[in-house]
């Protein structure tokens, strides 16, 4: 009988992974409390346009997970609509909370883009009381069964235990919760990712609110000259700059800038006046701003002055030790950071998967 008991390889180790249109972020997190918290970037690009087939999607793990020595470990990934759908609903009186996810599915049937039968369903609720004359407010998750079946999958066959399937809504709310509480105001986070540009409310660390914002970072990058994978990397938060002026120098790109902050500007406020509206809280006192398209110079303060509130960088690197695989060592960048920024928000939640909000398995 060993007198000490053998470690496991993944023990105190988490992985995830976004399947972007352009790249894979793999992630893996070690530590937690009482232990600082230490996160491993690698990006695995990818050929073609598209998130890559499951097959395919595999054969780029496959290599990736056996040489990190991370085979079996806990994982999880996440979903990009339109793979999923977001429901803001209400829960029906008289149902308990463990009937509530099959009760949803037929209640949501008209709101979702398959067949309700076909659905794999949860529930969020939310943690706001209701409106006179309302139900619970709750959100509903609903995605194809067989879009989750082919990811767990493609995970198994890589060699990686998937034990969630998420969405970058819940990657924000584990972002969150880095932050201070900001109490009944709710604590506000815009992420400007080109995959899913998104902002969230979250209240004590539980979601509330979530809109997909209408704009487009891709192009707006575009727009200012910055291409999203090959934009340059600059120190602290003064946001991307220019290597080559675009034709028409600094007025041309202070021009494109504002438009940007004008369109955001304009889809930030619809949200906030839907969130008042909706469940009649107090309104946020500032908004947290991170995904790569923040890192364009002087948009915080374009949005400062269009919107009169306070604006605020999301740097993760503030709360983990980060590093990359190629560079241990090295600082990493902006945007190689904020790339990330989903994957480091889903494998957030599986730091704490011991603990009493750990997740379940897909079904």
């Amino acid at each position: 009988m060993p007198i000490f008991k053998k470690k496991r390889p993944c023990e105190g180790l988490s992985v995830a992974v976004d399947v972007r249109r352009d790249a894979l972020i793999l992630v893996t997190l070690r530590g937690g409390a009482p232990a600082p918290l230490a996160a491993s970037l690698a990006r695995i690009p990818l050929e073609g346009p598209g998130r890559p087939a499951p097959q395919r999607l595999t054969e780029l793990l496959a290599p990736e997970v056996e040489r990190r020595g991370l085979q079996g470990c806990s994982s999880t990934s996440l979903l990009y609509r339109p793979q999923f759908n977001l429901v803001l609903t209400e829960a029906p009186d008289g149902v308990a909370e463990e009937d509530l996810p099959a009760a949803m599915r037929w209640r949501v049937r008209d709101l979702i883009d398959f067949p309700a039968e076909e659905a794999v369903v949860d529930v969020l609720p939310i943690p706001v009381p209701p409106l006179p004359g309302e139900g619970d407010p709750l959100l509903v998750v609903a995605a194809p069964r067989e879009t989750v079946r082919a990811r767990v999958t493609a995970f198994l066959e890589a060699g990686l235990d998937l034990q969630v399937v998420d969405i970058p809504d819940m990657a924000h709310r584990n972002l969150v919760r880095l932050l201070p509480d900001e109490g009944s105001s709710g604590v506000c986070l815009v992420v400007l990712s080109p995959e899913d540009p998104l902002i969230t409310i979250s209240r004590h660390g539980e979601l509330v609110f979530s809109r997909q914002l209408g704009v487009n970072v891709r192009e707006e990058l575009g727009a200012l000259a910055v291409e999203g994978g090959e934009a340059p990397e600059t120190s602290g938060v003064e946001g991307l700059a220019l290597e080559d002026e675009p034709a028409g120098g600094e007025e041309a790109f202070q021009r494109a800038r504002t438009g940007y902050a004008e369109r955001l500007a304009l889809e930030i406020q619809r949200s906030l006046d839907y969130y008042d509206s909706r469940f009649r809280q107090g309104g946020v006192q500032r908004i947290h701003l991170a995904g790569e398209g923040a890192l364009v110079e002087g948009l915080m303060e374009e949005l400062e002055e269009v919107l009169g509130r306070d604006f605020r960088f999301l740097d993760p690197r503030d709360f983990l030790t980060i590093s990359t695989e190629s560079e241990p060592e090295a600082e990493v960048g902006d945007l190689r950071v904020q790339e990330a920024i989903y994957a480091l928000g889903a494998g957030l939640r599986m730091v704490d998967a011991e603990g009493p909000d750990a997740p379940d398995q897909p079904q």
